[in-house]
């Protein structure tokens, strides 16, 4: 049976800790840029001001009381 001494356990313990903040330093990454990529296409850059068209101007009618009815 093999003993594994306290700083042979500490240094895989080390090992793994680092390997699993490793993974999860890539995971973010990954989730980061996916959520920039699809945010981009969920919001658009506003339109070039040169090519929105002037607004027009709607005219109301009003009922006026015809009080001779």
């Amino acid at each position: 049976m093999t003993k594994i001494t306290a700083i042979e356990r500490a240094k895989a313990n080390a090992k793994e800790r680092l390997s699993l903040s490793r993974r999860n330093f890539v995971c973010l990454t990954f989730s980061l840029l996916s959520l920039a990529f699809f945010a981009s296409l969920s919001f658009p850059q506003p339109p070039d001001p040169s090519q929105i068209p002037e607004p027009q101007i709607a005219y109301a009618l009003h009922a006026v009381w015809d009080p001779d009815l």
